[in-house]
């Protein structure tokens, strides 16, 4: 049985993203993410492991060529989280800086909220609710329209405040 208890908030993204990402329930340098850091990348994996949610089937942590992958324990975890992904806080936050940032957003775009993970996390919400439409997933390029930025009007956006941001 897995110890769940008490997993910190990244660890708890990281383990929605390795069932959310196109990588289907792995993670190894270069597959096109990682949390902030590499370090930090393994220093949530290896946490992740020692808690039975996930194993390393590569090579040792730091050698770089590590692949973790879900446990059973680990995806059925996951299966059990219903919360939001993204508090209604940082949803606010992510829109605003959609509106400024001309309504497009990709992991290169030169913007992001927290990380560029945390950052898909919310428009991968905010598609759910119509919100945004993903124009390339391989890419991640994401575009939004009237109804966003009338949300953003609403939670106070003012493009005459924001100008040149």
């Amino acid at each position: 049985m897995a110890n769940t208890t008490r997993l910190g908030e990244n660890q708890l993204h990281v383990m929605k993203v390795l069932t959310e990402s196109r990588w289907s329930g792995y993670w190894t340098p270069g597959c096109g993410w990682i949390w902030n850091t590499y370090t930090q990348t393994i220093r949530i994996m290896e946490g992740l492991r020692r808690r039975g949610l996930v194993k390393n089937v590569g090579e040792p942590a730091g050698s770089r060529k590590e692949r973790y992958e879900l446990t059973p324990e680990g995806e059925s975890f996951v299966a059990t989280l219903h919360t939001p992904k993204v508090s209604e806080g940082d949803r606010r936050i992510v829109v605003v800086m959609m509106a400024e940032h001309d309504l497009g957003w990709d992991p290169t775009c030169g913007w992001h909220f927290k990380n560029t993970v945390f950052t898909e996390l919310a428009m991968k919400d905010l598609e759910r609710e119509g919100l945004v439409q993903c124009v390339d997933r391989r890419k991640k390029m994401y575009t939004a329209g009237a109804k966003l930025l009338d949300l953003a009007y609403e939670y106070g956006y003012d493009p005459n405040l924001n100008d040149g941001v």
